[in-house]
């Protein structure tokens, strides 16, 4: 089995077309990370920051007035709960929170929000006008050891299953090194390595976008490396498809259904529907009303929704 591999890197910001790429690997050791048995623990790795926003309102959001951490994809499993069994899976101690860091733009989270129960932190933004950099220095340049590296992933996104077993393998970089960005045959993965010492070069006033600025200053130092882990570490959920299908990955199969039948359909928490009423690869989110012998095909159900008895809902986020 070949490990990813680190290399020095040309970045000129953002630009994936002046990164000096590792060579295409055959398809025999591209296979490689599907074969994992077993997990390793990524002692070095000491933190899990997820950056909930962006500099565009999400689209799914908008519709569902949720943000994207808490939706279901089960009865009993949201999305954050795949990053939790993420960093328990890559051996990040338990008693290290998963920083969600939220962006001034991003929509309003109460710190009782079902997505930060539990393991993870919500850390707010301090101000309107601060840029990804600017966040992640103000939530962890004080905290921990300078040396230490935090990964760093778009919380919009769900991790793949072999996303676990792809960083398990990483070994750490190189001392002088103090981000790392982690790429797949040419496309960037959405996932960072940071040290926690380059933050302390992010001024605390003032906007830094993380990826057009702070990597290039990095970049100029010597301190950036790429790293090729050879697959997607992350399913991004902008569309309603994206979404019903992360929940159709994570649906128990049974043996004797038909190729092609419907492979799921669950109503969230404690919310009643009619027995009359069918779901067919569709999620009914807490809160939502449904009437007799309506019919629901790959579609969203939210809590303002309003059906008529005997109606069949048709590949719609209704809401």
């Amino acid at each position: 089995m070949s490990a990813p591999q680190e290399q020095a890197s040309t970045v000129s910001l953002g630009r994936l077309a002046d990164v000096d790429l590792l060579p295409a690997r055959d398809e025999q050791s591209r296979s490689w990370a599907t074969s994992i048995g077993t997990f390793g623990s990524v002692s070095w790795i000491r933190g899990l920051s997820l950056l909930r926003g962006g500099s565009k309102p999400h689209p799914l959001c908008g519709l569902l007035e949720r943000p994207i951490l808490t939706l279901p994809i089960s009865p009993t499993k949201r999305i954050s709960d795949l990053w939790v069994e993420f960093a328990d899976t890559i051996g990040l101690p338990e008693s290290r929170a998963i920083d969600v860091l939220a962006p001034h733009v991003a929509p309003p989270l109460s710190k009782t929000s079902p997505e930060v129960s539990g393991r993870l932190r919500l850390v707010p933004d301090r101000s309107s006008y601060r840029g990804t950099a600017g966040l992640l220095r103000d939530a962890h340049v004080d905290e921990g050891d300078p040396s230490d590296w935090l990964l760093v992933s778009l919380g919009r996104h769900a991790p793949l299953a072999h996303s676990a077993a792809i960083i398990a393998t990483l070994d750490e970089p190189k001392r002088n090194k103090d981000v790392v960005l982690l790429h797949a045959d040419g496309v960037l993965t959405g996932t960072w390595l940071i040290r926690r010492r380059t933050l302390e070069s992010v001024p605390s006033r003032g906007y830094v976008d993380f990826a057009e600025q702070h990597v290039s200053r990095v970049s100029a130092d010597g301190g950036l490396a790429v790293i090729n882990v050879q697959r997607p570490l992350l399913q991004p959920i902008r569309s309603l498809d994206a979404y019903l299908n992360l929940a159709a990955a994570h649906a128990t199969d049974t043996e004797d259904r038909a190729e092609g039948a419907p492979r799921f359909g669950f109503i969230e928490g404690q919310t009643s529907v009619p027995a009359s009423v069918r779901l067919l690869d569709s999620i009914v989110l807490k809160g939502a009303k449904l009437p007799a012998r309506c019919t629901v095909v790959r579609s969203v159900i939210g809590r303002h929704a309003v059906v008529r008895p005997g109606e069949t809902i048709l590949h719609r986020t209704h809401v």
